[in-house]
């Protein structure tokens, strides 16, 4: 089993406050960064399109595989198990259970970021079909999560040279590699790093919106509204309050 601390009331500072890698992009409709890992495995698995017992079964092995080789046995058997529980079932329902066991404080959600933001080829048989699945969140039928277009936040550390580069880029477009989990509660996104992302929506943005997975979440207090994969938004303005710098970005 995997423990829950009932007493736990702030932010997770691993999961809502690593430096996202981003890169500079063409314009809003730039699909050039969409997710390397899953684009991959798309590409590997084509002639399985649609197989989801099969795919669901393949995201079950390549995660207690990377348990296994992280000394996680236990926390990989248990997660294993419960994709497993619903391989049989629709789409929107295996979706929802990947976005679930992505939110439990396990070694899952740290490794599939960390795979992301370096885009390692090597994870792309082991994770792939886990982050396609999650990154379907913004275009499941049937699927529970509503779409969040409200201000969200994201607390992180950022270099100088990267808060230069941010400056640079006002009025231009980048694209987030990894998931973003991004919080409604600014108060909470405030405590860590030395930069606050300001975080708002397009009304039709081309990457739908945040999704709110507040009710999937292990961890509801968090609030969390996730980002997928390869998000492009606008540099709107990048000042300092005193105590940070705060950069404020659209989502688009």
């Amino acid at each position: 089993r995997i423990l829950v601390d009932p007493t736990a009331r702030h932010l997770r500072e691993e999961r809502f406050s690593i430096p996202q890698i981003s890169r500079s992009i063409k314009s809003d409709s730039d699909q050039q960064h969409f997710c390397f890992i899953i684009a991959e495995w798309l590409i590997k698995n084509k002639k399985d399109k649609d197989d989801h017992p099969k795919w669901v079964e393949q995201a079950a092995k390549g995660i207690y595989q990377e348990g296994l080789n992280l000394g996680k046995r236990v926390e990989a058997l248990y997660l294993a198990r419960k994709l497993r529980e619903v391989k049989d079932k629709q789409q929107h329902e295996i979706v929802k259970r990947c976005i679930h066991l992505y939110t439990k404080e396990t070694f899952l959600y740290k490794l599939i970021n960390k795979a992301l933001r370096e885009e390692d080829k090597s994870k792309v048989d082991t994770l792939g079909a886990f982050c396609y699945y999650i990154n379907l969140m913004n275009y499941t039928q049937g699927f529970g999560p509503s779409f969040h277009t409200s201000t969200v936040y994201r607390g992180m550390t950022l270099t100088r040279e990267e808060i230069s580069d941010y400056k640079a880029s006002i009025g231009k477009y980048k694209a987030w590699l990894a998931f973003n989990s991004t919080s409604k509660i600014r108060g909470e996104a405030e405590i860590f790093g030395n930069t606050l992302f300001v975080i708002n929506f397009l009304a039709m943005s081309r990457h739908g919106s945040g999704i709110d997975i507040t009710h999937l979440s292990e961890y509801p207090y968090e609030e969390e509204v996730l980002l997928q994969t390869g998000t492009n938004f606008r540099v709107d303005e990048v000042k300092e309050d005193g105590l940070r710098y705060l950069i404020h970005v659209t989502v688009v």
